[in-house]
């Protein structure tokens, strides 16, 4: 473990979608999305969280 590990801590993400920010999925799952349909790979795991993930951005307008 890292020393300065904080088990308090909040993941960025989490932290994006509490304050209603624009999250980095795209940064992580999209380019997981990207890659394996150029080499015909199936990610429902990565698919389900980037969805999930675009489906809680678009309602903080909501």
């Amino acid at each position: 473990m890292m020393p300065t590990f904080n088990p308090d801590g909040m993941p960025s993400m989490r932290q994006d979608v509490l304050a209603k920010r624009p999250t980095e999925v795209e940064e992580f799952a999209g380019v997981v999305r990207q890659r394996a349909k150029k080499y015909g790979m199936p990610t429902p795991a990565n698919d389900f969280f980037y969805t999930r993930i675009r489906e809680i951005e678009a309602g903080y307008d909501q």
